[in-house]
Formats: structure tokens, sequence, C-alpha cells
């Protein structure tokens, strides 16, 4: 009987352990994104601000002037990406250019219905952070996802929040993942037309 009240003690201590370190991760993540958002407020107020902030921002607008798309009707989508330099450093790093993502936005207007979603990495370009809003219906539809090494740790749906994820959870965190990839992928082929 000891022996269990003992198991029961350890497993209690290991979950506590875990639910701190994976508060302090959010927290850490909650820092960086307030970070890069002053920056990017600093950078959007164009002028003298655009030319010597932090960050580059390359924007790419689908169907700017709003033609009617075939089976759709009204569709716009755009995408702002946020980046930096690596830190050029000819020793450690020889890229003078400004190309390492740090935050990727997408709007999205399909007939009624408007996304938003933001995508935020860190200095390995590694997704930390994902946010979404969906205005499908009525009420809007928010989600937050934060990650750590490539591994969703909170889902935040409207106020519910859960570190345990669930299955419908974790086919949304793939979904996530997949169009972080793409967006990342759109960011890389405009560097190449330059």
């Amino acid at each position: 009987m000891k022996k269990l009240f003992f198991v029961f003690l350890l497993l209690g201590f290991v979950n506590v352990a875990e639910a701190q370190t994976v508060e302090k991760t959010v927290e850490k993540i909650r820092s960086f994104y307030n970070e890069v958002g002053k920056k990017v407020e600093f950078i959007e107020q164009g002028g003298e601000h655009g030319n010597y902030g932090e960050l580059v921002c390359n924007e790419l607008i689908v169907n700017k002037y709003e033609h009617s798309w075939p089976a759709v009707g009204f569709y716009k989508v755009s995408y702002k990406f946020f980046h930096e330099y690596s830190g050029y450093d000819p020793i450690k790093d020889p890229n003078p250019y400004p190309d390492r993502i740090v935050k990727i936005v997408e709007k999205s207007e399909i007939s009624v219905r408007r996304y938003y979603q933001e995508f935020l990495y860190d200095k390995t370009g590694a997704l930390v952070f994902c946010f979404l809003k969906a205005e499908e219906e009525e009420r809007p539809k928010e989600t937050r996802v934060y990650f750590s090494a490539g591994k969703a740790i909170r889902f935040v749906e409207g106020e519910k929040k859960r570190d345990n994820l669930t299955v419908e959870d974790m086919k949304a965190v793939r979904e996530i993942l997949q169009k972080s990839s793409r967006v990342k992928e759109i960011f890389t082929k405009s560097l190449t037309l330059l």
C-alpha cells in the first residue's frame, strides 16, 4: 500500500513539474511574440521607421482588385512575411541577406468568410506559435497553439486551454504544421525571384 502511495505521489510531482515547464515555455513564447509585435509596429509606421527597423517585410496579395473568382465569388488572400538578417558574421554566417523568417501573417477573404492567421518562428526557423481567427459564423472562432521542439505543448480554443491535446486538437495541429510549411515555402520561393 505504501509503495502505491509513493508511486502516485511521484506521478503527481512529475505532472506538476511538467505543467510548470509548459507554463514557463508559454510565457517565453508570449514575451517573444510581444517583442516581435513591437518590431512589426515600428516598421509598419513607414517612412524612416520602415527603412531602419530591425525587420524587413515582403507582401504578396492574391487577387488584389477582388475580381470574382470561379465557383467562389469574392476571393482575396494577402501574406506579410516579416524577416530579418541572420546576424551577418562572415565566419559563422556568410549570408548578408535578410532571409530569416520571424513572422508570417495571412489574411483570407473567401465569399462571406474571413480568416486571419499568424505564424511565429524562433531563431532556428521552427514554429513556436500560431494564432488563427475564423469568422465563418456570427461569433469568430479563435485558436492559439504553442510549440516547443516541433511539438504542440498547449492548445487554446476560445477560453479553453489544454496541455493534454485531444484527437481533434492533434488533427488541427497537423493542419497548422502543414500550413506553416506551405507559407514558409512561399516566402522562400519569393526570395529566389529577386
